[in-house]
């Protein structure tokens, strides 16, 4: 998911700022060599996902990142893990303001 088009950084507020934000992780295997396999992960807060490419962090809608440039074939033939992780007190905008300092 480097450098996907349509993604864009993220800067508006997370959703229901003073609610309960359901987190989820994503997994999606992208390479194999010699056995070891390499994955794309990025995490969901309420319906936005957020993944790090090249311009640093991102948001887009739910799993955008594990599909986007892929073939309705290719798209067909990818596994992707979901992991629901529980509830959070901390929206999408808390988690970009907490890791930020560290993409930039």
């Amino acid at each position: 998911a480097m450098g996907v088009a349509g993604s864009t950084p993220l800067s508006a507020p997370g959703r229901n700022e003073g609610g309960t934000h359901k987190v989820t992780v994503m997994s999606t295997e992208i390479l194999k060599v010699a056995g070891f396999s390499g994955f794309h992960t990025s995490i969901s807060v309420d319906e936005r996902e957020f993944f790090f490419d090249r311009d640093g962090i991102m948001a887009a809608p739910p799993l955008w990142s594990h599909m986007s440039g892929r073939t309705k074939q290719q798209e067909a033939e990818v596994t992707t893990e979901v992991l629901e992780l529980g509830f959070s007190r901390s929206s999408g905008r808390h988690l970009v303001e907490a890791l930020e300092p560290f993409f930039q």
